[in-house]
């Protein structure tokens, strides 16, 4: 194995960047070292996977049909990738046919096979592989032959700048184009075009762009719990003497919450945990507390006509809805109306 028979392979998924395709490859050529079966089937997927992006390249309404069999796959590709003789595109897809059928009948992968034929021997997967570095390479010549069409592709930008020496072109553009920034609106206007720097994050700093969502979602958990705790603490245990000894402060876990912005609403789900100690009599005292599950809702204000986003600084508590805990068991005497909350001296 002088020559690497997936060069090709590698330089095709260099240039589109396809990590998955690139992870495809990597399996084949392990499995091809020690002659596995498998080979086949990897080659295969990696034939399949080419042929797809060629198809996406060349068509944009290309749409990914999981069922297309590989011979009418790389037709198709072939076909829009430049090649119009029919002879010479049969041949090559018959070819690959052929070989493809070793899998159907022989390989590991072949249609949940049991064992019931003999696996394919250093031969075929020798002669498969030939075959699959020479489709790989024309793949790889019929897409470097041309440019890509920049209104479609899908190909990195950087690798885009490199093909099409762009540099230039591309400095020049980011000196020369008008930019202008509305911090009110939030948007970006970049040659009169309007982008949002939310969008920006999204596609080329995804990892930024989720901490900065787990960011508001934190600081939204700690708000509501500190609106639920103060709120029990002003209109619920205040009022509480009855054999008291003492208490601790509510906890309270918010395990989830749902946002509507148009109507500048929050509803939260969760439970609180109270712990009661009682006087039982001048010697002896027990404690006592359980876990309440609740929903609830917030909102912030908005004025009317305006978009205002949402500040967790600013959430206010509307109501606390306590959740009969009879639901859980599919008690529907309760239903329609929201549970009272359980009295301190009925913690369970």
């Amino acid at each position: 194995m002088a020559n690497d028979p997936f060069q090709s392979a590698y330089a095709f998924e260099k240039r589109f960047h396809l990590p998955r395709l690139r992870l495809t490859i990597k399996k084949a050529e392990e499995a091809y070292k020690t002659l596995e079966p498998e080979t086949i089937d990897f080659c295969k997927s990696v034939i399949e996977s080419m042929c797809k992006q060629v198809l996406r390249e060349k068509e944009p309404a290309f749409v990914d049909d999981e069922k297309t069999e590989l011979p009418k796959l790389i037709k198709a590709a072939l076909e829009k990738a430049g090649i119009s003789n029919d002879q010479i595109r049969g041949g090559i897809t018959s070819l690959v046919n052929a070989i493809a059928q070793i899998r159907n009948d022989q390989t590991m992968a072949g249609h949940g096979l049991m064992g019931s034929k003999p696996l394919i021997g250093e031969t075929e997967i020798h002669l498969f592989v030939s075959t699959f570095e020479h489709l790989t390479r024309i793949f790889l010549i019929l897409i470097q032959q041309e440019a890509p069409d920049i209104r479609h592709t899908t190909m990195a930008f950087d690798k885009l700048e490199a093909l099409l020496g762009l540099e230039d072109f591309n400095r020049q553009t980011d000196t020369s184009v008008s930019v202008e920034y509305d911090q009110e609106e939030g948007t970006l206007l970049i040659a009169g075009k309007e982008i949002r720097p939310s969008e920006i994050l999204y596609h080329f700093a995804r990892q930024d762009y989720a901490n900065k969502i787990d960011e508001r979602n934190a600081r939204i958990h700690e708000r509501i719990e500190s609106l639920v705790s103060d709120d029990l603490m002003e209109n619920w245990f205040d009022g509480y003497n009855p054999n008291h000894f003492e208490y601790d402060d509510p906890e309270v876990y918010i395990d989830g919450f749902t946002v509507d912005p148009r109507q500048g609403k929050v509803m939260a789900h969760g439970s609180i945990t109270t712990r009661v100690t009682l006087d039982i009599s001048p010697d002896e005292y027990q404690t006592t507390g359980g876990t309440n599950k609740i929903i609830a809702h917030c909102y912030w204000f908005i004025e009317e006509g305006e978009d205002t986003p949402l500040d967790p600084e600013y959430l206010e508590l509307d109501r606390i809805e306590w959740v009969d805990q009879n639901e859980d068991t599919g008690d529907a005497s309760n239903a329609g109306r929201d549970p009272e909350p359980p009295a301190p001296n009925e913690c369970p």
